[in-house]
């Protein structure tokens, strides 16, 4: 038998689908909503207002991404029917029952934008429904891991990750939905709130992650100890903080005004954001030590 972080690590790539889907759904699905508020009001010219209609595609589409990445891990797409009729019994299906009704929501609003007719009155109602079912899918994902036979998983630290990382990397998709719609809807002034949220986000996720590094010294199972499945998680919660700091700096600096590539430096920026949340997703997953003598 191998060794219990050989072991570890074999179950984490495993699990990988589901690392890429909890770091860039909940994230995808907040961005959406920070993209449709400008739209709430009446402030934008058509044209502007067309063309961030057409960008709410980006977060809509790596939303559908994230999930369907996810949906690999149910093995034979027959499966899904079993995840379909778990719905209030099951946090997998009720996580992926919001998805799915939250998607829909935002497809609809996005299909909207395309209208001969005035849509306006529909779109509107639509898009302040989409922010109640963002939150909550947002929140059927973090208490979807929530589970009493994975001691490791089984604290509050577990739902606080996946709840504000949603925060830390959506502002950065947002932003690149903005400056990809042209003219750029988001003026370096109103790019302020989101830089910030991004940042004070990375912040408590660090202190999060730091205080769940220091509960791992007193939870395992009858075979390992999960400091001993998780050998390097002071080192990925480094190059988390390494990461979400320098993506928070490259957003900030796309938002200057005369930025010389603002579309590629918030590419950049949400590139590092994510990856940060993606390493210490797949050290979450290395945690797998179920009660007994498993990992």
């Amino acid at each position: 038998m191998g060794s219990g972080a050989e072991l570890a690590f074999g179950n984490a790539l495993g699990e990988i689908t589901l690392a890429l889907f909890t770091s860039l759904a909940p994230a995808s699905a907040l961005a959406f909503v920070f993209m449709e508020l400008p739209l709430l009001g009446g402030a934008l010219k058509p044209h502007r207002r067309t063309r961030l209609n057409k960008a709410l595609s980006l977060p809509l589409v790596l939303c559908m991404a994230g999930l369907i990445a996810s949906a690999t891990h149910l093995g034979n797409p027959a499966n899904a029917l079993y995840v379909a009729r778990g719905i209030g019994r099951s946090p997998l299906s009720n996580e992926v029952s919001a998805a799915v009704v939250f998607l829909a929501c935002a497809a609809i609003v996005w299909l909207l934008g395309f209208s001969l007719k005035d849509r306006s009155g529909l779109q509107r109602a639509l898009m302040i429904l989409a922010i109640p079912l963002a939150a909550a899918f947002i929140g059927m994902s973090a208490l979807s891991y929530s589970v009493e036979t994975i001691a490791a998983w089984n604290t509050p630290y577990t739902p606080a990750s996946i709840a504000v990382g949603a925060f830390v990397l959506s502002p950065a998709i947002a932003s690149v939905g903005f400056a990809a719609a042209g003219g750029d809807c988001l003026a370096a002034k109103s790019g302020v709130p989101l830089v910030a949220v991004s940042a004070a986000a990375a912040i408590v996720l660090f202190a999060v992650y730091a205080l769940q590094g220091v509960s791992l010294e007193h939870l395992g199972n009858f075979m390992y100890a999960a400091v001993d499945v998780v050998p390097h998680y002071g080192l990925m919660l480094a190059v988390y903080g390494a990461l979400s700091a320098v993506g928070v700096v490259v957003l900030a600096l796309s938002l200057r005004t005369g930025a010389a590539h603002p579309l590629g430096m918030r590419i950049t920026a949400a590139a590092l954001l994510f990856a940060a949340l993606f390493i210490m997703r797949f050290a979450f997953y290395l945690m797998h030590l179920t009660v007994g003598v498993g990992v």
